[in-house]
């Protein structure tokens, strides 16, 4: 059965308990010992206003926060002190959050889900008030019901939110009817939202791998629009998109490419076709190197005649027959 623990008793807590000065220390204090250590902070402190009840479910803790607007930091030291990997499972009730990671961003709307990973350093901002229900989960209890992380981050918002109906619906009913007259072993409930949470990933295998596709043909349409930008990089195009960087590398990496390789690719097709069409016989090497989004002109150079096997002067000769550069091939 995986993590099994002792229920947790049932608890609530709200910032009323404490005075205006030490409303925001004393609400992290709680936060960090009843959930995961983590800085609540708030643009306006003084009006901060937030509650939360907790129902422990044996493997798993449930948690349905309702806060005015905040902004949430999980620092490097906060996860080195954090002990065993666990993750927050986010419904998204009311509000929204923009999630931050170090290696990408996404935006949790309302009714959609996030899996949000504590072993790694995060912030997130919930700009309006906003009501969460969350399950506190370990590691091993998420790879009991998940193939792997990436087939719920793959997800897209609409997916997962039209598969986490029955989810969110079990959520709200917690959260509105709380669990005092519940006749089922609490345990049976946590091996329901497991269940349920697969449910959203599993079923989706087909769909799945059709959206991935879908989203790396478009990914692959700006990339080839763009390719010329000297400053693209992968987080830039995931954000004008809409997707995390991880998820944006993750497809490539699942078409067994990556974004670096394609992007050359794009620009070095793009030279080639300079270097061969007559309109552009009056730029130089380097000012194709340029227009092309290469910055470096012996990169460019470089990356060409590993490409095409020779250098752009010497391929464009042998394009237009000038026998005066071929002669000193």
């Amino acid at each position: 059965m995986g993590n099994v623990r002792e229920t947790a008793p049932d608890r609530c807590w709200t910032t009323e308990a404490f005075e205006a000065q030490s409303r925001m220390s004393g609400w992290t204090d709680i936060v960090s010992r009843h959930m995961t250590e983590m800085d609540v902070g708030s643009e306006q402190p003084e009006s901060y206003c937030a509650s939360w009840r907790q129902f422990g479910l044996g493997a798993l803790e449930l948690n349905f926060i309702t806060a005015t607007p905040q902004h949430i930091r999980r620092t490097p030291a906060m996860v080195s002190r954090g002990g065993s990997a666990s993750y927050e499972l986010v419904f998204m009730k009311q509000g929204t959050m923009h999630v931050r990671y170090r290696t990408g961003e996404e935006f949790i709307a309302e009714s959609d889900f996030a899996l949000l990973r504590n072993a790694e350093p995060y912030e997130f901002i919930c700009p309006e008030k906003s009501v969460a229900l969350t399950a506190h989960v370990s590691a091993d209890w998420v790879g009991r019901w998940l193939p792997s992380l990436e087939s719920f981050s793959g997800l897209s918002s609409a997916v997962r939110q039209a598969w986490g109906r029955p989810l969110a619906a079990m959520f709200s009913t917690i959260d509105e009817a709380g669990l005092g007259d519940i006749a089922l072993p609490r345990e049976v409930l946590a091996d329901q939202i497991g269940a349920l949470l697969g449910l959203m990933t599993a079923t989706q295998g087909d769909a799945l791998k059709s959206q991935h596709h879908a989203m790396l043909r478009r990914i692959r349409a700006l990339l080839h629009e763009r390719s010329h930008e000297p400053d693209l990089d992968p987080g830039k195009l995931a954000r004008d998109i809409g997707i995390s960087k991880r998820h944006l590398h993750g497809l490539f990496a699942a078409a067994g490419s990556t974004f670096g390789r394609e992007l050359i690719e794009f620009r070095l097709m793009y030279a080639a076709r300079y270097l061969r069409d007559a309109r552009y016989r009056a730029l130089s090497i380097t000012e194709i190197a340029y227009q092309t989004g290469f910055n470096d002109t012996s990169h460019f150079a470089r990356r060409f005649r590993g490409r095409f096997g020779c250098n752009p002067r010497l391929f464009r000769a042998e394009a237009f027959q000038d026998p005066l550069i071929m002669a000193k091939k």
